[in-house]
C-alpha cells in the first residue's frame, strides 16, 4: 500500500501510520517524515527585544531508544508540523577537498549556524570517516548548555548504521539552528574527576536528575563514556559547574521522562 505522510499528519491517522510502520519499518517512516520534523528556528526574537528558545523534538531519541510501536505514532503525531514543512532536497558532496579541511569546516560551519554547508562537510565526514564524523559532532555538541545535542549525536550514532539523508538532515538541522550558549564551558575549570563520580553527584538531587536539565546533563555524561572527546576535562569541568549551579528545572514530557529512563 502507498502511504502519504502529509495525509497521515493532517489527519492524524493513526491507523494508516501504525500500518506503514508494519509494513516499511521505523527508519523508512522517520525518513519521510522529516520534512515535519525541522523547525525553521529555534530561536527567535521579537520587536520588544524578547527572546523565545524552542526545545528539539525527540522523535529522533525515541525511535533510536525506544522500543515500541506506540512510542513512534506518539511521538510524530505530536512533534510533525504541517506548518514548518520544509522541501528536503539532495546534499550535495565535498568529495574533491582534503580530508583535514572538510574537518575544520565542519565544525566552524556548526558552530556558525551555516545549515547549508554544515550539512554538506557533515555528509562528506560521514561517508569518508565515521568515527571522527561522531568525534567532531561530540565535540561541538558538548560545548553548549541547554539543548540536547548530545542526545542528538548519540540518537544518530544509535539509529544510522548505512547513511540515510533525511534522517542526518534532521540532526544537522537541530545542531546547526539551536544557538548555544557556551559561558558554562568557557569559564571551566579542568575536572580531573570520572564520569562516574560525576554521575553520582547528579544522582544525589532528583530534583534535578528527573529535569530537562538532568536528561541533558545525563545524556552529556553518556557520550563522554562513548566517543573519545577533545578537551574532555574541560567538559567534565563544565558538567560539574553546571551540576552545582542549576536551581530552575524544566519539567520532563512523558516521552521525554522514557528518554531518561534509558540512560539511568
Amino acid at each position: 500500500m502507498q502511504y502519504n505522510m502529509l495525509d497521515i499528519i493532517r489527519e492524524k491517522d493513526e491507523k494508516n501510520l501504525r500500518s506503514y510502520l508494519k509494513e516499511s519499518g521505523k527508519i523508512e517512516v522517520l525518513s519521510e517524515s522529516a520534512q515535519f520534523l525541522d523547525k525553521r528556528s529555534y530561536l527567535t526574537i521579537d520587536t520588544k527585544g524578547d527572546i523565545k528558545r524552542k526545545k528539539g523534538n525527540f522523535a529522533l531519541p525515541v525511535f533510536s531508544f525506544l522500543k515500541t510501536e506506540d512510542d513512534y505514532v506518539g511521538v510524530l503525531l505530536n512533534s510533525c508540523d504541517i506548518k514548518e514543512r520544509q522541501n528536503l532536497d539532495k546534499i550535495e558532496r565535498y568529495s574533491n577537498l582534503d580530508i583535514e579541511k572538510v574537518k575544520l569546516n565542519y565544525i566552524k560551519t556548526l558552530f556558525n549556524g551555516n545549515l547549508e554547508f554544515s550539512k554538506r562537510y557533515g555528509k562528506e565526514l560521514f561517508l569518508r570517516d565515521r568515527e571522527t564524523f561522531f568525534k567532531i559532532s561530540s565535540n561541538f555538541a558538548l560545548i553548549g548548555d541547554d539543548n540536547i545535542k548530545p542526545l542528538m549525536v548519540l540518537s544518530l550514532k544509535e539509529l544510522i548504521k548505512e547513511y540515510n539523508e533525511n534522517i542526518f538532515y534532521i540532526f544537522i538541522s537541530y545542531m546547526t539552528k539551536s544557538r548555544d550558549n557556551t559561558a558554562f564551558y568557557e569559564n571551566a575549570e579542568s575536572y580531573l574527576g570520572s564520569v562516574e563520580e560525576l554521575r553520582s553527584e547528579l544522582f544525589l538531587n532528583k530534583e534535578l536528575l528527573e529535569s530537562l536539565e538532568g536528561l541533558q546533563i545525563l545524556t552529556s555524561l553518556a557520550l563522554i563514556d562513548v566517543v573519545e572527546v577533545d578537551n574532555r576535562e574541560k567538559i567534565l569541568g563544565k558538567l560539574k559547574a553546571m551540576i552545582e549551579s542549576k536551581k530552575l528545572y524544566t519539567p520532563l514530557k512523558d516521552i521525554e521522562k522514557r528518554v531518561l529512563n534509558v540512560f539511568l
